[in-house]
């Protein structure tokens, strides 16, 4: 009897309470019900019906969407809601929100108008503002006590429609308000009487019921999780070595992705979104590029409170360029998404430690973290995410110039999973590497770019002893620490690596790379970039050593190599395996040496020799003789001293699989090769012919013959297009992706606007 007096006291002292609201909320009533009457009591959806009402039919649409299919919502319109945010207050609202049902319930009883409609002109916001409006003279929190009773989502939403003001209110009301009295005294009522209590659920047949349940039932047919159910690791619990969600609420779908960029990332497209998602299985992914914050807009951290009050199901965050998100804004996405996985910051110069701090207390489940150009995160930031995200397996660091040694060996003490790892122009020393090879031993793919401050001995102590085994690709990039000897004992360590990287290594020589080379039996891919000191004799070794398995091969811009020695009689090199070869803007590299990589290339796929300005017609016809019957691509931009007589050669020898084919820059190509490369090669999809000597009547021949299966045509810095092309593009490209027409003189403007309404796919560019 105490007990059940108890519970009486509760619920009478949780009636004063609402009914002080109600009191207050009675006097701004006739003001409701009389405002409501003027603009619509029933639920019309009619074009001419407003913006609002068209949303609150969206919302319904959405709602029967989910009861049809609730494992695969669908959401439709213009930024996930089908209207222009510059719209949603140049019409009156056509539809009756759950809170004129409230106020109109509390109301003193009053005759109704007979007409529904209004009498007089369309109210717009600046009409709506001077008018008597009794409800919005309530303070803030008398507003949000009173859509604390609307539990369903579709009702949250249309109610914050009604104004800006209840719409930022709402979303800055966190998910577990709203909840009625009602559902109050009843928890009251079972945490007393203990008569019922929540138990888990005992087969997934019954988790899959109640997740059923919560969708087509509303957001507060079931008790709503209060964050995720952690399971603990230890002897209770074998083979629990990361935290994970043991039972995901009703809100826990995150099904849907949206992505704002550029002036529609702001504040309030946010807000809409966050409570717009709610009905349609959640949002799960977001991305935001970028806000026009020099005119006061763009997103700052109300946006992203309204996220992380609403957006619980949150699993993946992308911020670019958000100039006005700091720390309070990212630490209400670490209150409020428990459930997020992915974070990728860049150019957010207000966010520092104390929102990655947030963000890796609240997100035990976060696996996934890249900072780029964040000047205000350092070593402290990066701790905490070495103390709390142990789940933790992929870690970007770029351009962070407070980051050092301390934040990297923390995370690597602490993050013992990591498989990726990416640190660019950071402050770490060889101290920081010798800690990471000697924790991070799961590492399978590492990128290491302008790390001025690591020396031989820190790439030496990265890869020495038992860690780093399990690595499959590396890049290095700018690291003065590759020698010789540091190359040697990564070829040593990592004996399974299968794509190896190396950029601007001024200290690599011919017998660092073949000493690497011996000891890597599985390389599949091994590319140079800016290594000078790599001449013909560790192309040979590259060639030679790795020949069983090397399929990929890149060499740009290493002027070591000369053709003086590749001489074709002094190398009769074995057939390879290679499929993709690329050699690109290798001053020194000119037919002689072509010749001899020809000759033993009988299987390549992909081949790209652009920027080869000493190549010429003899080169290019001996390496498709030999290496061309299997080219799907072929790449000669830059060959200025290849005529018609290597583009014949390729409609000869390469026809038969060609999809693809790129001839920028070569003046000599015209007409006569173009036709008969359109007739021979029957699956070419893409061709680029920017700055030749085509005409008309070459474009002509190309698209009767192979204009149905073209996708993307180039033709920019063409002298001799006129308008007749593109009529003729017009007719004949019907499925034609992309279209570059740019800096070619002689086409008009009309014809450009015409062929632009024919192809209403393609991609036009042109100026």
């Amino acid at each position: 009897m105490c007990q059940l007096g108890g519970v009486a006291d509760r619920m009478q002292r949780q009636g004063e309470i609402i009914g002080a609201y109600v009191g207050a909320a009675q006097s701004a009533a006739q003001g409701v019900s009389e405002v409501f009457e003027r603009f619509g009591t029933g639920h019309e959806h009619t074009k001419e019906g407003g913006v609002y009402g068209d949303l609150h039919g969206q919302f319904l649409k959405g709602v029967q969407r989910i009861k049809d299919s609730p494992q695969c919502a669908e959401w439709t319109g213009e930024d996930g809601f089908g209207f222009n945010v510059a719209e949603r207050f140049c019409c009156a609202p056509r539809f009756r929100p759950a809170v004129a049902a409230f106020a109109e319930s509390i109301a003193q009883p009053r005759k109704r108008r007979s007409c529904s409609r209004p009498q007089g002109p369309v109210l717009t916001a600046a009409s709506e503002t001077r008018m008597t409006d009794p409800i919005n003279s309530l303070p803030d929190e008398c507003l949000q006590e009173i859509f604390k009773y609307l539990p369903r989502a579709q009702d949250r939403g249309a109610c914050a429609f009604v104004s800006m003001r209840w719409l930022m209110l709402q979303s800055r009301m966190h998910r577990h308000d709203f909840e009625t009295s009602v559902t109050k005294c009843e928890c009251s009522l079972q945490q007393d009487s203990e008569c019922v209590r929540f138990e888990s659920p005992s087969s997934e047949s019954e988790v899959a019921h109640n997740s059923s349940a919560a969708v087509l039932g509303g957001l507060h047919d079931l008790p709503e999780v209060q964050g995720p159910v952690l399971v603990p690791s230890g002897k209770d619990n074998p083979g629990a070595d990361e935290p994970r969600v043991e039972r995901q609420p009703q809100w826990a779908m995150g099904e849907l992705s949206r992505s704002l960029e550029g002036r529609k990332a702001t504040d309030v497209q946010l807000a809409f979104m966050a409570l717009g998602t709610l009905a349609c299985g959640g949002l799960g992914k977001l991305t935001i590029k970028g806000g026009a914050a020099s005119n006061g807009e763009g997103v700052s951290n109300d946006g992203l409170l309204a996220i992380g009050n609403c957006c619980a199901a949150l699993r993946s965050l992308t911020l670019w360029d958000c100039l006005k998100v700091g720390d309070e804004g990212l630490a209400a996405i670490g209150n409020g998404c428990r459930l997020l996985e992915t974070l990728d910051l860049l150019k957010c110069p207000k966010i520092g430690n104390a929102g990655i701090k947030a963000i890796s207390r609240g997100c035990p489940l976060l696996s996934t973290i890249s900072l780029d150009s964040c000047p205000r995160i350092g070593d402290e930031g990066l701790i905490s995410v070495g103390k709390w995200c142990s789940a933790l397996l992929s870690v970007a660091v770029s351009n962070c110039g407070l980051i050092g040694s301390k934040g990297i060996a923390a995370v690597g003490a602490g993050c013992k999973k990591v498989k990726k790892l990416k640190l660019e122009r950071i402050n770490v020393s060889d101290e920081g590497l010798a800690l990471l090879g000697e924790h991070c031993k799961a590492l399978v793919k590492v990128k290491l770019a302008n790390l001025k401050c690591c020396t031989e001995a820190g790439i030496m102590a990265l890869f020495n002893g038992a860690g780093l085994q399990q690595l499959r690709s590396l890049s290095i990039f700018a690291c003065s620490g590759i020698t010789d000897l540091s190359l040697e004992e990564v070829g040593k360590v990592c004996r399974y690596l299968k794509l190896c990287a190396l950029s601007q290594c001024p200290m690599l020589t011919d017998e660092g790379l073949k000493a690497f080379l011996q000891f890597c039996p599985c390389l599949l891919s091994l590319q140079l970039e800016r290594c000078n000191a790599i001449t013909h004799t560790g192309l040979i070794a590259a060639l030679t050593d790795c020949k069983p398995t090397l399929q990929m091969l890149g060499l740009s811009k290493c002027n070591g190599i000369q053709d003086q020695g590749l001489l074709p009689a002094e190398f009769q090199l074995n057939p390879l395996t290679l499929k993709s070869l690329r050699i690109m803007y290798c001053k020194g590299l000119g037919d002689d040496g072509l010749a001899v990589i020809g000759r033993c290339c009988p299987s390549l796929e992909h081949l790209n020799l652009s920027g080869l300005v000493d190549v010429t017609d003899e080169a290019v016809m001996m390496i498709l003789q030999g290496s061309g019957r299997k080219l799907v691509s072929l790449n000669l931009s830059g060959c200025v001293k290849i005529s018609n007589l290597s583009i014949c050669a390729v409609a000869k020898y390469c026809a038969e699989h060609l999809m693809s084919l790129v001839l920028d820059g070569c003046r000599n190509v015209g007409d006569e090769s173009l036709q008969l490369v359109a007739v021979e090669c029957k699956s070419l999809e893409e061709l680029d012919v920017s700055q030749t000597s085509i005409t008309d009547d070459g474009v002509r021949t190309l698209v009767e013959a192979r204009g149905p299966c073209l996708q993307n045509l180039t033709l920019s810095g063409c002298n001799f297009l006129t308008d007749r092309s593109l009529s003729l593009i017009g007719q004949s490209c019907p499925f034609l992706g992309a279209l570059n027409l740019k800096h070619c003189p002689q086409l008009t403007h009309v014809a450009l606007n015409n062929l632009e309404s024919r192809l209403m796919d393609c991609e036009l560019l042109y100026c």
